[in-house]
């Protein structure tokens, strides 16, 4: 249930005099207090708003997922879906991979092209070849990914094309609480790493000569610096290496 106005006012309102009210119970001065009250309510208003997306965002599809599920559920079950987003007035009808509908006294094609790849200038010749046979006032194009070079041959063979880009579908989708369903999961990465084979990969045989060669360097310059026993540690574990790189691979 959406809230109107005067909810949001008299919520408010009550917010910030039960802050006021805490805040004068511990200073004094009731001018000090109001400010700090509103800072306060700010405050909270802030966290509370920003606690209310994020929820809202986990719950709710986003525009990139919702075009996945499109492209998943294909042409005639995609244009069924939107075809029930429309009122009954329209007399939407489905035609294949199209929706029909009425408005004003004009006859309106609306044309989903939710993909995994991007709109090809195929399937907008394939809708324009469509619609010349109909006769439309309009052709609503709906998708995901609109490259210039479609755009721009779509404008080309007709001024009819309106195209919608996801996120907008989205939000009126939203409106008409017809946003898909979330009914496909990320499988977890199952593979195990193979520690060994990893190991393997650093320690071979012709990384010990330069780890030998640190180990070597680190060890001469110990004795020449103050911070001998951090070289004598750092030599000790390059010569370490080396000697891994040694037993690790024997071929």
């Amino acid at each position: 249930m959406v809230m109107n106005k005067i909810d949001k006012i008299i919520i408010n309102t009550l917010g910030i005099l039960l802050l006021l009210a805490w805040t004068n119970y511990f200073i004094d001065s009731f001018v000090e207090a109001l400010f700090v009250a509103f800072l306060l309510y700010i405050l909270f208003k802030t966290v509370i708003v920003h606690s209310t997306n994020r929820f809202k965002n986990k719950k709710t599809i986003s525009f990139m997922e919702m075009s996945k599920r499109f492209a998943i559920m294909g042409g005639e079950k995609t244009a069924e879906h939107f075809a029930k987003t429309l009122p009954i007035a329209y007399n939407p009808q489905l035609d294949n991979t199209f929706v029909i509908y009425e408005k004003k006294e004009k006859k309106i094609l609306l044309a989903p092209l939710f993909k995994f790849s991007n709109i090809s200038m195929d399937d907008i010749a394939k809708v324009w070849r469509y619609a010349e046979e109909k006769d439309f006032s309009t052709i609503q194009v709906i998708g995901a990914n609109y490259q210039r070079s479609v755009l721009l041959f779509s404008y080309s063979l007709s001024d009819k094309f309106i195209f919608y880009p996801a996120r907008q579908v989205q939000k009126y989708l939203a409106t008409r609480n017809a946003l898909p369903t979330k009914n496909y999961h990320r499988p977890k990465n199952v593979i195990k790493i193979d520690f060994r084979q990893q190991l393997s990969q650093i320690f071979i045989r012709k990384r010990a000569k330069l780890f030998l060669f640190s180990g070597l360097a680190l060890a001469i310059l110990s004795f020449f610096t103050p911070l001998r026993a951090y070289y004598l540690v750092m030599s000790t574990i390059s010569i370490g290496m080396s000697i891994a790189c040694l037993v690790a691979d024997r071929s």
